[in-house]
Order: C-alpha cells, then structure tokens, then sequence
C-alpha cells in the first residue's frame, strides 16, 4: 500500500466545528483523551517497527479508551489495511468517517480498500471526497486516475489526470495515465508526450517505455519503437508480452534480415520455454479417444479479423473424425463468440486462468493436438504452450512467421505462402503444407457490388486499406511515383486518425506529392468501411508485410490490388490469393514492376471494371469449395501428424523395453 502521507503527521483535516460549542470535557474524559494519545503514538512506533499485531492492540485499546475519538479508528483500519484484513480494516474506517466525515486519510484508505477489491465506482467516491478536502493530496490523484480510466469515464479522467501533473509536475506516473489515457482514445501524439514526460523523470519507467513504443508504432515510427521496446525489455526481460510486441514490430518494420528475425523468435524461447522444458509431460495414455481431441486456442474468437477465417473451418469440421475445443483467451464475449460456441463440442474461457493453470486444463481435457492460432499477437497464449501440454502442437493463421518455440510441433501453411524449400530453415517448427493457407468468411452484410468509379468520371482512385502500422519508406516511394505517373490519379488512405494523416501528408509533401492528390479517412464503422469500396478503382497492397483481411474484403467487394510479393510468408499474402482466385496477372516480384503494373491498370478501365463485376462470383464458388477441401485436408494432415507421432512414441516404448 502506499504512504499515507497526512496520518503520522496528524495533519488529517476534520469537520467544520459545530455552530454550537462542544462542552468543555470532564476531568475524565480529559484523561482518556490522554491516555488515547499516548496508545496511538505507542502504535504508530510499533508499526514503523513493523510489529504490526502489537500495533493493532495498542490502536483497538486507543479504541475502548475513547472511543469518540476517531484518530484510534484510523490508526487501527491503517494497521489492518497492511496486515490484509480488508474487511476488519473498513469497519474500524467507516467508524472514523462517521465521526469525522472529512478525514482525508479515512476516506483515502477507503478508496485503496475498493481498489484492491477492484469496485472501481468506490475508488472514485472516495478519492473524489479526498481530493474535495485536500487538492494537494498526491496519491489520490493517482489512484482516482486510472480507476475512472478503468471505468470508462475519459473526460473525468482528463480533467484529474491533468490537474494532478500541473501540481506535481515531478510524478512519473501522473504522466504515465495520462499517456495511457491519451492512447486508448487514439490521440498517439500526445500519449507520446506524456510517456516521454514520465520518462524524463524516471528514465527506467519501462512500461512507459513499451507504451511509449506503441504510440509511436501507431504513427509509423517504427525504428523508435522497436528501440524503446529494446530499451524495455533490457529492463524487466520477462515480460513475455512485450517480446512478443517487439518480434511483430520487427516484421512491420522489415529491416532485419531472415536469419535475424528467426534468432530473434528463438531468443523469445530461449528465455520463456527452455525453463519449462524439463518439467514437460510425456503423454503417455493408456488408449486413444475415439475421435481426434483438437484444441484451437485464441483470444480472437470475436469481432476480429482471424474470425472471417477459423468460422468456415469450424463450420465444415467432420464431428465423426474430430472433437473440438476451443480456449477462448479473451476476456469479454460478443456475437460473433456466442456463434462460435454454437459450432464446437467443447467451450473453455481462459482468459483468467495463468499459463500454468491453462496448460493443466488442457492436459486433463487430454487434447491430442492443440493449434494456437494467435503467434505473437494480442491475447496470445504461447507460454501454455511453452509446457507442451499437448503431445503435438501447432500455430496456423494469426502470426505469419515462426513463434520459436521448440515444442511448438508443426506451422501449418500451403505451398504457395511457404514454397518447399524457401522457409524451412527459417522455422523452429516442421512445416505442415495443407490444400490452401485458409479459408475465408466474407461479411454478411456486405453491399453489392458497383460500377468501376472511374467510368462515372471521377478521377481514378488508388487505394491503401491496410493497417497503417504496415505502411513502409520504401512503400511511399512506390505510391508517389505510381501518382507521378498516372497525373489524373488521386490515393485514398483508410484507417487514419488525425495525427498520422498529418504525418503521411508530411510524407508524400516530401516526396513531392500535392496534398490535394490524397484523401486520407479515418476509422469508421465495418459496415461504412465496406461500403467506402465503391469509391476505389485499385487496391496498392502494402509490402513486404502484405494485407490479409482487407485485402480479401476488397477483393469480395470487387476491387482488384496489385501486390508486391517476397521470400517471408508475410510477403507472400497477396501473392497466394491473387493466385487463390486465378488473378496472378496483378502480383509483381520487384518494386519496379509494381509500380509500373499499378500505372498500366489505372488506364485499363475496362479491363479493371470486367475484373470487378466477375470477381464476386469466382470467389463465391471457390470460397465454398475452398473452405470445405482445405478443412479435408487439414484433418487429414492432422491425422497423419497423429500417427507419426505414435509410432515415434511406439518406438520409443521399445526402446526404452530393450
């Protein structure tokens, strides 16, 4: 808990005095206000000493001896509070506030009690009451702070958050919240003026310091984040979340080459598996289940873009061959979870369970194949997979690349995202090549398709959809010059809060590109966001982290991209379903092809309006037919995974027996 700062100094302010004067005390209550007083400096020595029972008996005597003195009561609810006893804590408190209602640390002790039973509303009723005695109470500044954060409450927020850094300028974690509150309403600018305010008073505020790597990534900054989440780790090296953020912000920021990126997934493993590795099960069962027990484990099993591509695998599933199960390891539901609840046999919330606890269901729901679906994204799971409680596990989907990690069996991909050969050596896994990388699920509510733009006479529109972390150097140069090229050509720019349209603006005016050549929109409602296709003629896919979601989304809308295609799997997104979908003819291999290719199709408008009107129906046909032969073949590479390792397990059996 922290200090309290005002209770050893017996600055606690009190009640107005009454209009009418209190009698004059008798002789005996004289003696035992006294004798009271001399209790609670006796406690509050013992507690400094840390003897706190002792301190406990001399407050609770202070108590009995006057008990219409509320000093004893807080002496004792402090001394609880410390040993623990939150409920004997809060009654010895509300009996201080009853009588004296403004006891600035009874009402600040009430508020860490809430917090610590995490009612939320409590805090604030109490700090606010604090503060309305004292202002200049530090602490409460910065418990009320985060709490009104918690619940939603972002203007109240702003308003403590900001009086508290204007009067205690030096407190690190005043500006810390305030970073954090600027950053969950998106204003990254300003989050990375406070994380770095914070930072210059302690220099070592490492979760400042992951913040402060966030904020910048969301505005395209990625060589600083990738140094301040370096700078981060070197200072608490086990946060596992903060590893997995900086092992996706090296693939955003396409610098290091593939043997580097591959070392730095086995340093994740190195550091967060290897521990775990002798204490690892054997697997050793006495018979097999009748159908093959898979478990997929996931904290996107909701509104989020990996839904659009588990659904149809989910759905087409062989219940006669396989029983799923699904450890959902986020912590709210929506509709989209409820639906997937209806497609599995077996439903497990992990969110509040620890790795270890979430390892040890999954070993008692004896899954014979467990499939993270997350890699190192938000919400993953790999340290329950870093116990190996599955004989085999696998990674598919969330993460294009290897998570490192050794007992981390199989990465399941296709031929066209991992060519045999190509990716191998780049992978702690074996790689399982199935009928297709995956499926996809358009959205229901999707408009029909429209008339290319640019034949209504509206200049021709190049697009990006992707998520701006994804935007590269090396793709601005591309996007200016195809603007250079193709002169009556604007670029449309999706996904764009304020301070990064300034900055992309800031971007293409140095590369020579007028700002009346773009139109830059902001996040906007899914449904707006598939509607926005009417106005695009061609997507510019970004590169080398290619689109996935979006771009399926625009190709289902009708609109064709040209895509720049690598070596990585994640270079390669746009390459295979261009190729998914018979239109290989828009996937290039070098930035001069790319461009050039992009500047051909925006003259080719009646080629590209043929591609959109055709592009729905292809896809509808093979969608259906891709999701239920990719789920085929995928079971039936899962069952050949399942006996290789049995036999290896029988040989090992007969081995040891000799």
């Amino acid at each position: 808990m922290k200090f309290i700062k005002k209770f050893f100094g017996t600055n606690s302010q009190e009640a107005t005095a009454p209009a009418k004067p209190a009698p004059a005390p008798n002789d005996a209550e004289v003696e035992a206000a006294q004798r009271a007083r001399e209790l609670q400096k006796q406690g509050n020595a013992l507690m400094q000493s840390g003897q706190l029972n002792e301190a406990v008996a001399c407050y609770r005597q202070a108590t009995v001896v006057a008990p219409q003195h509320a000093a004893g009561y807080i002496g004792l609810g402090y001394a609880l509070l410390q040993m623990q006893s939150l409920d004997e804590a809060e009654a010895a408190l509300r009996q201080a506030v009853a009588l004296q209602p403004r006891n600035v640390d009874a009402r600040f002790m009430l508020g860490n009690i809430a917090q610590q039973r995490g009612d939320d509303e409590e805090v604030v009723n109490e700090m606010l009451v604090a503060l309305e005695i004292d202002p200049t109470f530090e602490y409460a500044y910065i418990d009320l702070g985060p709490a009104l954060f918690r619940l939603g409450r972002f203007d109240v927020a702003h308003q403590v958050l900001a009086e508290g850094t204007k009067r205690f300028p030096n407190n690190a974690q005043l500006h810390f919240y305030r970073g954090n509150l600027f950053a969950e309403q998106h204003t990254y600018k300003e989050a990375v003026d406070c994380f770095q305010c914070a930072l210059g008073i302690e220099p070592e505020h490492a979760t400042a310091l992951a913040n402060l790597s966030t904020s910048k990534s969301k505005l395209g900054a990625m060589d600083g984040a990738v140094s301040d989440l370096r700078k981060a780790l070197a200072l608490q090296p086990d946060k596992a979340s903060w590893h997995s953020n900086l092992l996706l912000t090296l693939q955003y920021q396409g610098k290091l080459s593939r043997q580097e990126l591959f070392e730095e997934h086995l340093a994740f493993a190195e550091r967060f598996e290897a521990p775990l590795r002798p204490q690892w099960p054997t697997h050793q069962r006495t018979a097999e289940h009748e159908r093959l027990r898979i478990g997929y484990v996931s904290g996107d099993f909701r509104y989020h873009s990996l839904a659009f591509f588990i659904e149809p695998t989910l759905r087409h599933h062989d219940r006669t061959r396989v029983e799923v199960y699904c450890y959902h390891a986020f912590p709210g539901i929506d509709d989209v979870t409820l639906r997937f609840q209806a497609l599995v046999d077996h439903w497990r919330p992990c969110a509040g369970l620890t790795d270890q606890a979430l390892a040890q269901q999954i070993l008692e729901d004896e899954i014979d194949i467990l499939i993270d679906l997350s890699g190192h994204t938000g919400y993953n799971r790999l340290l329950a997979f870093a116990h190996k409680p599955a004989p085999i596990q696998m990674t598919w989907l969330g993460y294009q690349a290897t998570t490192g990690l050794h007992g981390m069996d199989y990465r399941i991909t296709d031929a066209s995202m991992d060519p045999p050969g190509m990716s191998e050596a780049y992978h702690s896994e074996k790689l399982l090549r199935i009928d297709g990388a995956a499926s996809f699920q358009p959205a229901a509510e999707s408009p029909s398709v429209n008339r290319l733009p640019a034949l209504s006479g509206l200049p021709f529109t190049f697009a990006s959809v992707n998520n701006p972390a994804k935007i590269t150097p090396a793709a601005l140069d591309a996007w200016s010059e195809i603007l250079r090229s193709a002169p009556a050509s604007r670029l449309l720019m999706a996904g764009l809060r304020p301070e990064p349209q300034i900055q992309m603006l800031r971007e293409f005016e140095a590369r020579g590109i007028h700002p009346e050549r773009l139109l830059l929109q902001e996040p906007i409602p899914f449904s707006d966001y598939l509607q926005m296709h009417h106005r695009i003629d061609l997507i510019l896919d970004t590169f080398p982290y290619n689109g996935g979601t979006t771009s399926l989304h625009a190709l289902w809308m009708g609109v064709p991209m040209v895509t720049l295609g690598g070596s990585l799997p994640v270079e390669r997104a746009g390459t295979s379903m261009l190729a998914g979908f018979g239109f290989s003819e828009f996937a290039t291999t070098s930035w001069e092809e790319y461009v050039a290719k992009a500047v051909h199709f925006s003259k080719q408008l009646a080629l590209l309006d043929s591609v959109r009107q055709s592009l729905r129906n292809r896809m509808d046909t093979t969608l259906v037919e891709q999701g239920l032969a990719l789920t085929r073949s995928l079971e039936t590479r899962l069952y050949q995974a399942w006996d290789t390792h049995k036999s290896a397990a029988e040989r090992d059996s007969r081995s040891v027996g000799t």
